[in-house]
């Protein structure tokens, strides 16, 4: 059983808790949360949780062989570096970072301590976008046309005052069109909207190094009532104007409990499979979330400068 420390217990945070321990080869065996004053229970109400208000006040019998980081990204960094120094294995949430600075400095710890650490990507352990992947792949990965739309609650405004949507919600839709078209992006024009102050919504025209090209665009336009609900759209075109790929989902949401995430699960298990030497064949890398905050800095900027066409940066820790 690999024992596992949670960072972070919100919203994602109670839903790792319910992933990790549904692997049935993981279990969490404590939880840092500055918020938490009481232990939780474990899903089977079998087991009290202990929880901490940070990792230095956890007491070495407790011992832990990975970590779970799924706290606000503005804290990423440092929380990872104190485990990558650690010599913990550590599942960071998505976006790896606020800057790619701080990405850079997260993979440069992980490389310089010989410690694998991998990003949240659960949709790349979706079973349709899996099968969209690999449609895309048995074509020769084609240069096409990507249309990805996702829309989300007004009441993530309130919920993540001051982050743009590229980098809350844009960035899963960037990460899939890298992967999709298996080819980084190169330049970037971008506009957005801005209402008292906060960015509500955004659409970016991205080209890729095949010369594939994707819109990518979002808002938090669905009733503020409804914070679970989504508005998921993707559409692949080829260069002989066939639709190869379409996806669609639409939601108001549910507001009771959420059931186990199986997407979640699939990439826990991935994880695992990677930090227990079961397979070497890695399914989403740092160097990917790196290159995806990079996208998004890059998509802010063109937005500020009305549409400007930039490059995307380049950088010794990704593929570019």
């Amino acid at each position: 059983m690999i024992e596992t420390l949670l960072v972070g217990f919100g919203r994602f945070g109670k839903e790792h808790l319910s992933a990790w321990e549904a692997t049935g080869r993981a279990q969490i065996s404590a939880i840092v949360d500055p918020t938490l004053t009481i232990a939780v229970s474990s899903p089977d109400c079998q087991r009290s949780i202990p929880v901490f208000a940070s990792i230095a006040q956890i007491p070495a019998n407790i011992h832990f062989d990975a970590a779970a980081i799924v706290t606000p990204f503005s804290t990423h960094k440092e929380i990872a570096k104190v485990l990558i120094r650690r010599g913990i294995p550590c599942l960071i949430e998505k976006p790896l970072a606020s800057r790619i600075l701080d990405c850079e400095e997260i993979l440069s710890e992980a490389k310089r301590f010989e410690v694998f650490c991998m990003p949240g990507n659960i949709l790349r352990f979706s079973k349709a976008h899996i099968e969209i992947r690999a449609r895309m792949e048995e074509s020769g990965f084609p240069r096409s046309r990507l249309t990805l739309r996702r829309d989300r609650s007004e009441a993530i405004l309130s919920l993540h005052p001051g982050v743009h949507p590229a980098l809350l919600t844009g960035i899963h839709d960037i990460d899939l069109a890298v992967w999709f078209t298996n080819s980084k992006a190169v330049f970037v024009s971008a506009k957005h909207s801005v209402v008292n102050g906060v960015c509500v919504n955004f659409e970016a025209e991205i080209q890729h190094a095949n010369e594939s090209r994707s819109t990518i665009s979002g808002a938090y336009s669905l009733p503020k009532q409804k914070l679970n609900s989504v508005s998921d759209e993707i559409k692949i075109i080829n260069s002989e104007n066939l639709v190869v790929a379409k996806f669609v989902d639409h939601s108001l949401g549910d507001d009771a409990e959420p059931k186990v995430n199986q997407n979640l699960v699939n990439e826990i298990d991935h994880f695992l499979d990677v930090i227990l030497g079961f397979t070497d064949n890695l399914r989403a890398a740092l160097a990917d979330a790196v290159h995806g905050v990079a996208v998004v800095e890059t998509i802010i900027k063109s937005a500020m400068l009305e549409g400007q066409t930039l490059d995307v940066p380049k950088s010794e820790f990704t593929l570019n």
